[in-house]
């Protein structure tokens, strides 16, 4: 019976937390895959590349202010728990979807507009520093010591599936016309934001706090300063989480969000192609996510994210190659999908297994505000980055291909990281 009681809340708690994650990241990553159409009705501006690069430089914005969130949450989740910190941040992050459906455009009000979009960003950008970090501390500290591999890979599944949600959303708007889409058609899915955001709320308020946490309840020691703690102790944990998310950062962002932008805008495939191909893409990725946690619960962490690197940083020239010769093919769905399934395989097998990974290496007393530090960071200056760099790179090179050499860099550097500092943790106490 206790048995029972125990995995019925283990999967309550998987449930809300990588619900919750979901939620976010679908109000979030609305706004790279409506790049395109959010570039001409905010950022009205001649030439092929300019408001495009604007659109992504606000992309770009909201993800700068992941730092700030994540310390204002971190400090929250490292003194009042990790439950009030995400009950905080879905709901930061609701509204500001809510107000973009609703936001008149360019035509309309003029730069205002184009201000207000910003400001929104910000906010959503304030959210998503504290939610991902929340959710995958949540997740494991729940998880039994010889299960957090898979614990924690809910999280990134999450975070994809809220991708893969929106990825649906938009595709429904392909039934609508270019006028009414530009007209009306864009607003409907970040209107549906809210309601998910009001369901996600309940589903936080439902689980418990972590055992860990509670255990440093008891015994009085929740730290007043935990960011004071984490730079005058922690500093070189926050160092080597800056180094693992360099890769997560730049291949999640450049290969499931970019990607779209470029097999339309350089290779000329319609979306009436590219958005099914991130689609599968993105399905194949979040259902192989738990497979290499597992995985990772069987024979360590380490042996996972370095091949991951490896593959990367070998196969992502020849995967880009294969992708453009698509448009020349009698079948370009088909013949770019393959390459692209690749791509999913190897961010699976380096996503799989890196949740656990940032919970065992960090300090339970300040281990949000650690994270909040390193991922944050690296995420912001690397990841929200990745579409505007790629993106500058090809309009500056002329190379379609450029993009492949950043992607390239991450990977060596992260690979350099993981063999020098990251120490196999699988079999650590995290309590």
């Amino acid at each position: 019976m206790k048995q029972r009681l125990m995995k019925k809340l283990t999967s309550r708690n998987a449930l809300s937390g990588s619900l919750g994650n979901l939620l976010e990241w679908y109000d979030f990553s609305l706004y790279g895959y409506f790049a395109a159409v959010i570039a001409k009705l905010f950022f009205p501006v001649e030439g092929k590349y300019t408001s495009l690069l604007m659109a992504f430089g606000v992309f770009a914005v909201g993800l700068f202010m992941r730092p700030i969130g994540g310390l204002i949450l971190g400090h929250y989740g490292d003194k009042l728990g990790r439950k009030f910190a995400l009950i905080l941040s879905i709901v930061i992050i609701t509204l500001p979807t809510f107000l973009m459906g609703v936001l008149p455009t360019y035509a309309q009000i003029g730069i205002t507009a184009t201000y207000i979009l910003i400001f929104l960003r910000i906010l959503q950008g304030l959210s998503v520093g504290g939610e991902f970090i929340g959710t995958t501390i949540f997740l494991v500290e729940h998880a039994p010591n010889t299960k957090r591999g898979i614990g924690g890979s809910f999280a990134y599944m999450g975070q994809t599936g809220g991708m893969l949600g929106s990825a649906f959303a938009i595709t429904l708007t392909d039934l609508l016309t270019p006028e009414q889409l530009y007209s009306w058609g864009w607003r409907i899915p970040f209107l549906i934001g809210i309601v998910l955001g009001f369901f996600g709320l309940y589903m936080r308020k439902q689980v418990f706090e972590t055992p860990p946490f509670c255990q440093l309840q008891k015994k009085h020691a929740v730290s007043r300063t935990p960011l004071k703690e984490v730079f005058q102790h922690h500093w070189k944990s926050v160092l080597t989480v800056f180094g693992l998310i360099l890769f997560q950062a730049v291949s999640f962002y450049m290969i499931l969000l970019y990607t779209v932008t470029w097999l339309n805008v350089e290779l000329g495939l319609s979306k009436a192609i590219t958005f099914p191909l991130n689609i599968i893409a993105t399905i194949v990725f979040t259902a192989l996510i738990p497979f290499f946690g597992k995985v990772s619960d069987k024979i360590g962490r380490k042996p996972l994210v370095m091949s991951a690197c490896a593959a990367a940083f070998i196969l992502t020239f020849p995967l880009f190659y294969l992708i453009a010769l698509a448009p020349n093919t009698s079948s370009p769905f088909w013949f770019a999908l393959l390459p692209l399934c690749i791509f999913s395989v190897i961010l699976a097998a380096y996503h799989g297994p890196l949740a656990a990974i940032l919970v065992e290496i960090t300090p339970l007393k300040s281990r949000y505000s650690t994270l909040a530090v390193g991922y944050n960071f690296s995420a912001a200056i690397f990841g929200g980055t990745a579409p505007l760099v790629a993106t500058y790179m090809v309009a500056k090179t002329n190379n379609i291909f450029a993009p492949c050499y950043y992607l390239m860099a991450a990977s060596l550097i992260t690979f350099l990281v993981v063999v020098f500092a990251l120490k196999e943790s699988y079999h650590r106490k995290i309590d």
